[in-house]
């Protein structure tokens, strides 16, 4: 088969004289393996392995910080240093998406213990 998932992503802004109208739309995706985890996972201010299932191979992801107050971070380990390193910032309610490049993501959060939900299809 093809074309199993659809990814659909549109981008606008309007502030003054700087205007965005970047309208995608949907975009076909092949998967090659069935699989997905679906998951809500609660995220503490040190950098933990974000909840894969049982993926060997995360492709497509849809995430969202649950929050109301309190930022969360996605990214990873940086082994020669063992620091965090960002790669996305979702601050309370926005969600993020596209296929992840590497299969040991990290999160952490801002403060408290924000819910991160999410839904990850195998590549």
């Amino acid at each position: 088969m093809a074309n199993e998932i659809t990814l659909t992503t549109n981008l606008t802004s309007t502030n003054g004289l700087v205007k965005v109208n970047n309208q995608v739309g949907g975009v076909q995706i092949d998967q090659a393996a069935q699989g997905k985890a679906e998951f809500t996972q609660a995220v503490g201010t040190t950098p933990v392995p974000l909840e894969l299932g049982e993926l060997s191979t995360p492709g497509v992801c849809l995430l969202r910080n649950s929050d109301d107050t309190d930022t969360i971070y996605i990214g990873l380990i940086i082994s020669s240093a063992g620091s965090f390193e960002t790669f996305f910032e979702l601050k309370p309610g926005e969600p993020c998406s596209g296929r992840l490049g590497l299969v040991d993501p990290y999160v952490k959060s801002s403060a408290n213990n924000p819910i991160l939900t999410g839904s990850i299809l195998e590549a």
